[in-house]
């Protein structure tokens, strides 16, 4: 009950981290064209893993419980961020035959994760902060 209680805390990042899944492995042809900006997928893959670790951030510091113990549970989401997105890599590798693995993809997850964390930390936390301390005293 307790492990249920805990993931209930992270249902948005659970949310995002699904959908990443699901656009990292879907076969779709967009009926817009895609900019033509080089690298374009490297900023998304960027965007994708920063709203990850952005969003897990806002699930941390809104709780009370789990915000005692940040800098642990930030460096442990900013890991698996990572790992999750090296294993959508290696999905796309061997279980797709429509899409690639790139080591660039992996970075820019890599450092959209890291970008995750800063806005975590210097934005959402201080945010979150304000807002409990404006509604507490209303």
């Amino acid at each position: 009950m307790k492990v249920i209680r805990f993931l209930l805390q992270f249902i948005p990042t659970i949310i995002v981290g699904i959908v990443i899944l699901y656009l990292s492995l879907s076969h779709f042809t967009p009926s817009y064209t895609i900019p033509d900006i080089p690298n374009f997928d490297k900023i998304v893959h960027f965007t994708m893993y920063m709203g990850l670790v952005s969003v897990f951030c806002f699930d941390i510091y809104r709780s009370e419980w789990l915000s005692r113990y940040d800098g642990r549970i930030l460096l442990w989401g900013w890991i698996l961020a990572v790992l999750w997105g090296g294993l959508m890599e290696l999905f796309q590798k061997y279980f797709t035959d429509y899409r690639t693995a790139d080591w660039f993809d992996f970075l820019a997850n890599t450092t959209g994760a890291f970008a995750g964390i800063l806005i975590g930390v210097l934005i959402i936390r201080p945010f979150i902060k304000w807002a409990k301390n404006k509604w507490t005293k209303a």
